[in-house]
């Protein structure tokens, strides 16, 4: 059972309107002022946003990482008073929190964040996803997502998360290549093992809808594995835009909720203070 709270959005015919993954310029890939998100946000007429700035684990020295986690938190502070209209919420996007485990739980337990997202934009051994030359020959595609997927399975049996990201990231890439014959179904075993885990963990999985913008053309994860989470027992959802650029907030939301809908879920959820809480959708 979930143990939340639904909010005001139960009593309304329309949904709040949120966005729950986003990068300020504190993340050094975001031309996003985090003044330009907010105003963003309130032209779209979102009502909930967190800002979850990266702190790659395994990138940066820990100390750099406390400094870039705790600009994040001072954004919000202004940003709250800037925007009262707007609910602000302080989160992080940690990646590859197995690989160095005691930096991410550092980072969980020196600040109070609302909300704690899990990726992993490269497996270790490997260059990220972004830099990785796929069409060398010589270059084995299917043993680096199988060792992709048993780090992921990992970081979901023990991480300290709330929202397991972008479940399928590395199929975002591999759209690019379209000459490339990959069987993803063969996969499917070891995500299922990610999804028992963090259905029985009580986690989150999160609908990021950057794919929409994207070559792969749908969000991450798309129907196939949002169905299945689901038929396994999932009941918590999050959905974020990952935006990078003032104009992408909050963009695929309505459509993610729409897919959420279809898939058999009936909340979505945000984290205030690590808890989560529902809306009706």
């Amino acid at each position: 059972m979930m143990n939340s709270m639904k909010e005001k959005g139960d009593f309304m015919s329309r949904p709040l309107l949120m966005d729950n993954h986003m990068h300020t310029t504190v993340s050094g890939d975001s031309r996003a002022p985090a003044e330009e998100l907010c105003r963003s946000a309130v032209e779209k007429g979102f009502s909930i946003i967190t800002f979850t700035d990266h702190c790659e684990v395994d990138k940066v020295p820990e100390d750099f990482n406390r400094m870039l986690v705790s600009l994040t938190q001072q954004l919000c502070t202004d940003m709250r008073c800037q925007f009262p209209q707007l609910t602000i919420l302080f989160g992080t996007e940690i990646g590859q929190m197995v690989q160095f485990p005691r930096r991410a739980q550092q980072i969980v337990e020196e600040f109070p964040l609302d909300f704690v997202l899990a990726s992993l934009h490269n497996t270790k051994g490997y260059d990220d996803f972004s830099a990785i030359n796929y069409l060398d020959p010589a270059f084995n595609i299917a043993a680096m997502f199988e060792t992709h997927y048993r780090e992921m399975l990992v970081m979901a049996q023990t991480g300290d998360f709330d929202s397991l990201a972008h479940l399928t990231y590395p199929f975002r890439y591999l759209a690019n290549f379209p000459e490339l014959t990959v069987d993803k179904n063969q996969f499917d075993d070891i995500i299922d093992e990610i999804l028992k885990a963090v259905v029985a963990r009580g986690k989150a999985l999160e609908i990021n809808t950057s794919g929409l913008r994207q070559k792969i053309g749908e969000t991450l994860p798309g129907k196939k594995f949002l169905t299945r989470y689901r038929e396994l027992g999932g009941e918590l959802l999050t959905i974020g835009s990952d935006a990078h650029l003032p104009g992408d907030l909050g963009a695929g939301v309505e459509q993610g909720y729409a897919l959420a809908q279809a898939c058999g879920f009936t909340h979505i959820a945000y984290y205030r203070q690590r808890k989560p809480l529902l809306v009706k959708l």
